[in-house]
């Protein structure tokens, strides 16, 4: 398994003999939190790699907004909102995606701890998927 830190150095580019592969060109990826500060970086990277979508999946519109404008409103990256712990709003997220990178994250220990009957639901959505 490789690690954040080292996945695009180990990954990619591919190299096969003297033709270089690159993982995501052409592909539909999905990134699940991806307004936060992990997806932002990870989808600026990506969108280098020639996907031909990038679904950010998260649950603030502001955030959404501000992504978008940032990104000068690349025409790869689809904005959904919604969350992980909704099977069916996740499900049509997925749908026909090649890649899915999971970063959404209750990350605010208070919130959780808190709150054990939402984490509690959330981790049993996030095995069925």
């Amino acid at each position: 398994m490789l690690c954040w830190l080292n996945f695009w150095e180990q990954a990619l580019p591919i190299r096969n003999g003297q033709e270089e592969i690159i993982l995501f060109k052409g592909k539909k990826l999905l990134v699940t939190g991806g307004t936060g500060s992990w997806g932002q970086r990870l989808t600026a990277e990506l969108l280098k790699e020639g996907p031909t979508e990038i679904r950010i999946f998260s649950r603030g519109e502001f955030a959404q907004i501000a992504m978008q404008r940032q990104f000068q409103s690349d025409p790869r990256l689809n904005f959904m909102i919604g969350d992980i712990r909704d099977l069916q709003a996740l499900q049509e997220a997925c749908r026909g995606v090649d890649y899915v990178f999971h970063l959404a994250a209750l990350k605010h220990v208070l919130c959780v701890r808190d709150s054990q009957r939402r984490l509690s639901r959330r981790t049993y959505t996030v095995r069925k998927t």
